[in-house]
């Protein structure tokens, strides 16, 4: 992997950049549960004070008295007595306004009546005229107050609070007594009470900026603290380890004896995971050492290896006939065959020779292993086969005598293979198949189908086993086509096999299309690579195409 070589961050950069987030969120956080606990706190006593301003005021009220002179608009000595009492209340008390009203509607004006209106010695010497019983409200109260007045008039709350804030009289806290009658609990009207809430608001703008404030100064000292503890246990013994393997690097870019590599300890005592950080480097790189030693003997024990590969794989391809026409002198027969290896050391093989002028011998293979060990197989057994059927062995004999000497040092691998001795001046085929697939046989006009064959032990497994022997006759045009389980068991990237009905069905397509041996098998192995869609193939894939012409 490529080192980066665009610019980088510093860790001591984005350790600042992440506190400080951290520390505005806290301050934010902090500031806001803060406000909303002292409001909270606040109000809760406004509330109070406000619900205790309303009751006395409302002790002081005869609401059978104030609802005769709601009634008729004459002030009684009792209504006078009380304006005394609400007047008094008010200069003893920190409230803006406090009054007894009886809601009419919601309308913009004139939406409810006074009963009441306290004032202060100082406030009837100021203001030339002052509501009371029978004046109307005018622009004092807006439609959303005029609302809830209606609300705390026939609702069943004791005690009633609105929070308004106008233009005119600014944030005021309004608590709304009704006042009802004893006998039927009708409520004939509302003791109301406003309380400026102003100075909450200086009080909470004040209370975030001191907040803030202390929030960012302890952050900021916070933050000096931990970025100086972060520098000298982290980014120092990181860029000290860093530093010692870049030096590593460059060693190992300039030194090809591993054994020569030095790995500066970066002397890392932090006592925590820094430090473990930094031993288990040192094991690491020491580890590294060893193994770089180990890779460079294993690369100089493959390229041995390959080296004898590359002659094990000439050797064996050099004993597969691959040069076509294989016997143009020949008119009685064509032969044509086609390996698709899927590993450098495949498991198929195939062959085909003639013992005599009028016998040809055609063979076909699979080796289970691949390698070395496949290839040296593959070039015994058709070194056996080819002795013995020269020898003039018939196709059981040439088997029974091949398995047994197979069998004698075998180490688990087998072979399984077909063999067929045709003879060229009749057109019998005398053939056994020891565990291969069954080839495929064409009579002239008909369609391909499987050559009727006992399925015999496989070569290599047991000394002494029988191979069955069988036959058959073919005439001019007959084809026979031997193949390789790689073909039927190709798999697409769905795991799909390719099958022996799909071959089947296709090679008997195919002879629609061409003649030539040579094109039918080409045919054949672009139908299998187009299946395959790009995969690559798992095992080899072998076909040998056999037609027969006649004496």
């Amino acid at each position: 992997m490529e080192k980066s070589t665009g610019k980088r961050k510093k860790l001591s950069g984005k350790m600042t950049a992440i506190c400080g987030v951290f520390v505005l969120v806290l301050s934010v956080t902090l500031g806001l549960l803060g406000v909303y606990t002292y409001k909270e706190n606040v109000m809760e006593r406004y509330e109070q004070y406000a619900e205790t301003i309303v009751r006395i005021a409302g002790s002081y009220i005869d609401i059978e008295d104030m609802a005769q002179c709601i009634q008729t608009g004459e002030k009684t000595k009792s209504y006078k007595w009380s304006q005394l009492q609400l007047n008094n209340i008010k200069s003893q008390s920190d409230v803006e306004y406090l009054y007894v009203i009886r809601p009419l509607n919601t309308a913009e004006t004139d939406n409810a009546m006074y009963v009441w209106n306290a004032v202060t010695p100082k406030e009837l010497e100021t203001y030339q005229e002052i509501s009371s019983l029978w004046d109307l409200s005018g622009e004092g109260f807006n439609s959303r107050m005029a609302e809830r007045f209606k609300e705390a008039m026939e609702g069943e709350k004791e005690i009633d609070f609105y929070a308004n804030n106008t233009a005119d009289f600014g944030y005021m806290l309004t608590g709304m007594y009704p006042l009802r009658r004893p006998a039927d609990g009708q409520t004939v009207a509302l003791a109301c009470v406003d309380i400026s809430m102003n100075q909450i608001h200086q009080d909470i703008m004040q209370y975030i900026l001191f907040v803030l404030c202390g929030t960012l100064v302890v952050g900021a000292i916070f933050l000096f603290v931990l970025l100086r503890l972060v520098n000298r246990s982290v980014v120092s013994p990181v860029i000290r380890m860093s530093h010692s393997a870049a030096d590593f690097v460059q060693q190992s870019n300039s030194e090809t004896d591993p054994s020569k590599l030095v790995f500066q300890d970066p002397m890392v005592a932090t006592g925590d995971e820094i430090q473990l950080l930094s031993e288990d480097l040192n094991e690491m790189t020491s580890r590294l050492v060893v193994y770089m030693g180990n890779l460079q003997e294993a690369a100089a024990d493959k390229e041995r290896i390959s080296a004898e590969l590359n002659v094990a794989t000439g050797i064996k391809s050099s004993m597969l006939p691959n040069v076509f026409p294989a016997f143009p002198e020949r008119t009685e027969f064509d032969i044509y065959a086609k390996l698709q290896t899927a590993s450098e050391m495949s498991g198929d093989f195939y062959d085909f020779f003639l013992i005599d002028q009028n016998h040809l011998a055609v063979v076909i293979g699979d080796v289970n292993g691949i390698g070395v060990p496949a290839a040296l197989l593959i070039v015994i057994t058709q070194t056996l086969i080819k002795n013995y059927a020269k020898l003039g062995f018939e196709p059981e004999k040439v088997f029974t005598e091949a398995n047994n000497q197979l069998s004698e040092s075998n180490e688990g691998m087998t072979t399984t293979a077909f063999l067929g001795i045709l003879d060229l001046t009749d057109g019998t085929l005398t053939y056994v198949n020891a565990g291969h697939c069954i080839p495929l046989l064409k009579h002239a006009g008909r369609e391909f189908g499987p050559l009727p064959a006992k399925d015999c032990f496989v070569l290599g497994s047991m000394a002494g086993v029988p191979y069955w022997q069988q036959s058959v006759r073919l005439t001019q045009g007959d084809m026979l086509f031997l193949y390789t389980k790689g073909l039927i068991e190709a798999e697409d990237r769905d795991q799909v096999q390719y099958s022996l009905e799909h071959m089947h069905m296709r090679l008997n397509q195919v002879l629609g299309e061409a003649y030539e041996l040579p094109e039918i098998l080409e045919i054949m192995a672009g139908d299998v690579e187009e299946f395959l869609g790009g995969e690559p193939a798992k095992q080899d894939m072998t076909m040998v195409l056999l037609r027969y012409f006649g004496n």
